[in-house]
């Protein structure tokens, strides 16, 4: 909530940058980039999480026919 913009562009395929731009009401905004990170990081550790068991018990289910 204390984020009023968050948005990103890359300039060009070819070039290996982003560019970031975050619009606070308050506070900074290398913390709510930081948060956002970390944030991502927990998803995809929990997606990662929930491929892997399925796909474990799909390799059970595969092994019992």
């Amino acid at each position: 909530p204390d984020v009023a913009f968050c948005g990103y562009t890359v300039p060009h395929p070819a070039e290996p940058k982003m560019h970031f731009r975050i619009q606070m009401l308050e506070g900074r905004a290398i913390d709510a980039l930081r948060r956002g990170l970390e944030d991502v990081e927990k998803l995809c550790d929990h997606t990662t999480e929930t491929f892997n068991q399925a796909w474990s018990k799909y390799e059970q289910s595969k092994a019992t026919e």
